[in-house]
């Protein structure tokens, strides 16, 4: 699955300094996060969990419960526009080699 994430980018023309990284890399599920939304587990190479958000791929958490409990009191209006602002990031999104992505993470 692609996966993306903001990263600290250093002298990136226009400005963007976390401007969003993506890559390929394997993942576990899907998992019903509550309230429609589904996602993935994504396992570090260092054994580190990260939930990928299905629609996007864009990493919202560090686990499924506590994505669960996230979304379970975040505001339904509030979540959609973030995914809206996030299909829009992803589509700049830089791709990288899966080294350099969990390298940011670390």
């Amino acid at each position: 699955m692609r996966i993306w994430t903001r990263a600290y980018t250093p002298f990136i023309m226009g400005g963007d300094c976390y401007a969003p990284i993506i890559c390929e890399w394997p993942v576990d599920g899907p998992f019903d996060l509550g309230k429609g939304y589904q996602g993935f587990l994504a396992i570090s190479p260092g054994g580190q969990t990260f939930v990928v958000e299905a629609e996007t791929g864009g990493i919202v958490g560090s686990t499924v419960k506590a994505v669960r409990q996230d979304i379970e009191v975040a505001d339904s209006v509030v979540m959609e526009a973030q995914i809206i602002a996030a299909k829009q990031a992803v589509l700049r999104a830089r791709t990288v080699t899966s080294v350099e992505f969990w390298r940011t993470l670390a």
